[in-house]
């Protein structure tokens, strides 16, 4: 199996970010973990931003969706409000 975990972004577009061998090899190593930079379109309405890590489920042998905590965001809103000192 050559299944690699992943980060799945929804906004406007879904975008998928592997987690390589070489990043799980530093999380392990040296207890690090870096990721590109990553940009997210972000529309003008205040539609959620959706992260998910896609995990490989032996059991029943199928990719798992697992949301990250705090996802789905509307992130124009919560970016207003602490421009605004709100948050």
């Amino acid at each position: 199996m050559d299944f690699q975990p992943y980060f799945q972004i929804k906004g406007v577009t879904t975008r998928n970010v592997y987690i390589t061998p070489g990043i799980v090899m530093s999380m392990v190593d040296v207890a690090r973990f870096d990721l590109e930079t990553i940009e997210i379109e972000i529309p003008l309405q205040l539609r959620p931003t959706r992260i998910d890590l896609c995990l490989f489920e032996e059991g029943t042998r199928q990719e798992q969706l697992v949301p990250i905590s705090g996802f789905p965001r509307a992130l124009i809103f919560e970016e207003a409000l602490q421009r605004n000192g709100m948050q």
